[in-house]
């Protein structure tokens, strides 16, 4: 059995704003800076996403596992997928 392991996130500002909604289709400095983060550490990450020899079977071509670090909207085999709502 294969660990799913998937973390949802967002960051508000002062007023309590989510500074990650883009509802306008611009996303601000410190969103692609997150994304840029995360993409960045996630071999540093492994072990988390994936603490068990069995957890990497998952990770192969045609899976909803991502096999490299990677973002896009709406696309699951990223490993940073950057929903739409």
């Amino acid at each position: 059995m294969a660990t799913v392991f998937h973390v949802h996130f967002s960051l508000l500002d002062e007023q309590g704003s989510n500074v990650f909604d883009n509802v306008q289709m611009k996303a601000p400095v410190c969103y692609k800076q997150a994304v840029a983060g995360l993409l960045n550490h996630m071999s540093d990450s492994m072990l988390v996403f994936a603490p068990h020899m069995n957890s990497y079977r998952r990770f192969q071509n045609g899976a909803h596992a991502p096999t490299f670090a990677s973002w896009g909207y709406e696309n699951r085999t990223v490993a940073v997928r950057i929903p739409e709502s």
